[in-house]
């Protein structure tokens, strides 16, 4: 016996079935790591005739489903992509008109994708539920549709079906790349927020950039018409001197070439002030 109440048999069990569930939890943690390349260890170890075996039995099915459910998600995402090429949002990332009769072209011609992508509703279940609303007469009920699955492609599947029916078009936020469904077919930027130091949306942000490159480009546009109206004053100045004017035409396409890349960032405005100086 020892200070806790138990035999040197049952302290030594008690290390055992410790030793077997750090053994256990190291095996599951190098499986999760080394994902998707599989490992034969838990195999091993529940060939070993354990304590825990059920326990290394049980984990080996949840991630062998695990990672048979990520497979899944992941060659779904593929398809989703080509249909939302073809019917919401164009490659140019604008949208694409009439959505509900281009799904409809789909199904009716492409056999192989979209048959794909429909055999999967016979998972999807729909369920009504019936609930006494607030601020009803008495004796009145309302009913909710909702749809359950377990397989979480599907139900994606179906919300891009509803979205197509509805002609809801999708476009692609030239700032943060990712899809949303724009105000009007001009509308460039979303409303997620992408600056999370201000809380700043995407089409704030691209608001303000917009903003400092016309700025900028004022600036830089303001001292090149300066000095052209200076330059053209002194060739008016000088009538019937050719060699004049054609350093003034030389002058003004450089200066242009300089405003172009000075607009793009290749150029500094310091650097651009000093290429169009008038000789």
């Amino acid at each position: 016996m020892n200070d806790t109440g138990l035999s040197r048999s049952e302290v030594h069990q008690r290390l055992i079935h410790l030793g077997n569930q750090a053994i256990t939890g190291n095996i599951m943690e190098g499986y999760c790591r080394s994902f998707p390349a599989y490992t034969e260890q838990m195999k091993y170890y529940i060939e070993w005739e354990t304590e825990d075996r059920s326990l290394c039995e049980t984990a080996l099915l949840v991630l062998d489903y695990f990672i048979n459910f990520l497979k899944k998600i992941s060659a779904f995402q593929k398809d989703l992509r080509a249909l939302i090429g073809v019917t919401l949002c164009g490659k140019d990332g604008r949208p694409l008109s009439a959505p509900s009769a281009r799904l409809l072209k789909l199904a009716e011609n492409d056999g192989e994708l979209y048959g794909r992508c429909s055999r999967m509703l016979d998972d999807v279940h729909i369920k009504l539920q019936q609930y006494m609303p607030e601020g009803i007469k008495k004796g009145g009920v309302a009913a909710a549709t909702f749809y359950a699955s377990d397989n979480l492609p599907a139900l994606v599947f179906l919300e891009f079906q509803q979205m197509c029916a509805l002609d809801l078009r999708a476009a692609r936020c030239e700032n943060c790349g990712r899809l949303f469904l724009p105000f009007s077919s001009r509308t460039k930027y979303c409303d997620r927020v992408c600056d999370e130091d201000t809380g700043a949306s995407c089409k704030e942000v691209a608001a303000r950039e917009k903003y400092a490159a016309q700025v900028k480009a004022d600036r830089a546009r303001q001292l090149y018409q300066q000095l052209r109206n200076k330059y053209q004053m002194r060739c008016a100045r000088a009538q019937g001197n050719a060699k004049m004017r054609e350093d003034y035409n030389k002058w003004r396409d450089t200066a242009q070439k300089a405003m172009v890349k000075y607009q793009v960032g290749e150029m500094s405005f310091e650097q651009f002030a000093e290429c169009i100086q008038i000789p």
